[in-house]
């Protein structure tokens, strides 16, 4: 019985994990809606140090998972993180490519604190943590 139990809930524990892969859109869209409706964004955090940059790079997809290029990407950056990131715009390309992919590029300001930045695209949107180097509760990064 206890055995039958621990495969039931690594079963589960492996379906819900695999079920987030695929994503849908949290959103009901018309038919033959054909515009942004899921963003990913990679990496989910970030952690820097002063001068230090960082890519953020994102995908914009339609309800279907399929690429969208010539979407125009924003970002923007709440409070705290404003204080603790700038983002150095020459080196950005906010415009999605054959594939759907933009790209923008932040750098530290080295002041300690964590904050969030969303990347907007008509109905999609995704938000990624910003940190300063020592106060990321993530390790591997220094954090």
């Amino acid at each position: 019985m206890k055995n039958t139990l621990i495969v039931i809930l690594m079963a589960l524990v492996l379906y819900s994990c695999a079920s987030d892969e695929q994503q849908q859109p949290s959103k009901t869209f018309p038919p033959g809606y054909t515009g942004p409706a899921i963003m990913e964004a990679t990496p989910w955090e970030v952690t820097l140090i002063s001068g230090s940059t960082s890519y953020i790079y994102v995908t914009v997809m339609d309800p279907h998972r399929n690429p969208l290029p010539g979407q125009t990407v924003t970002i923007s950056f709440d409070s705290a993180a404003k204080v603790i990131a700038y983002l150095q715009a020459d080196q950005c390309n906010p415009i999605t490519n054959e594939k759907g992919q933009a790209w923008f590029v932040i750098a530290g300001t080295g002041f300690p604190n964590n904050g969030h930045i969303t990347l907007s695209c008509g109905e999609a949107s995704t938000t990624i943590e910003v940190w300063t180097r020592g106060y990321s509760p993530y390790g591997g990064r220094g954090g």
